[in-house]
């Protein structure tokens, strides 16, 4: 996710967060300014579904799985051992879990291939078309196995504090600059910051 300046102060991001529907029934003291300021960002920018990643907070705080994303997992290496992240899916991560699914790469010799070795089995390119999508998709959301980017949050006295969103490709120093940076002050309490 794109580093953002955080310019506005907690009780104006607060008042935005509150007119939000996205927001609606949260505890906003347990989402970090950082985090408000990513979805303000990403939906006024419409460069995803914000529901999407409000829904999965919704889904951890009811103790509920309500996705087809991933399970939470917690990190396993420093610098983020200790935090948890949990995939929310969005169609812009269409591509990315249609070809995780076929076990294919994402360029397009790896498609070439996939058609190719798929018409030497006899099949039709409409039904080629319709397992590689529609069935592909329907079997990893089955299977709550549909990826996308992570929700990283941090567990404490029995809540979960949500600190950043982040991509996989990133890298875990930059993940964790950005929380240390921007979410230690907020949530000094937390282990992670000890």
């Amino acid at each position: 996710m794109e580093n953002l300046s955080l310019n506005i102060d907690r009780e104006r991001l607060i008042e935005y967060a509150n007119s939000q529907q996205y927001f609606y029934s949260l505890d906003l003291s347990r989402i970090s300014s950082l985090l408000i300021t990513q979805l303000h960002y990403i939906a006024d920018n419409r460069i995803l579904n914000v529901f999407q990643v409000t829904d999965e907070i919704k889904s951890l705080e009811k103790g509920i799985k309500m996705s087809a994303s991933k399970k939470e997992d917690e990190f396993r290496h420093k610098p983020l051992k200790g935090l948890m992240k949990k995939h929310f899916f969005d169609a812009r991560y269409m591509s990315r879990n249609l070809a995780n699914q076929n076990k294919i790469g994402m360029d397009i010799n790896s498609m070439e291939k996939y058609i190719d070795a798929e018409v030497a089995k006899g099949k039709s390119i409409n039904e080629i078309a319709h397992e590689y999508t529609m069935v592909s998709y329907e079997t990893r959301a089955s299977s709550s196995k549909l990826t996308g980017e992570w929700l990283v949050y941090s567990k404490y006295d029995s809540k979960n504090y949500y600190l950043t969103l982040a991509t996989h490709d990133e890298g875990d120093e930059v993940i964790y600059d950005r929380i240390f940076a921007y979410c230690k002050n907020e949530y000094s309490f937390l282990p992670f910051f000890k």
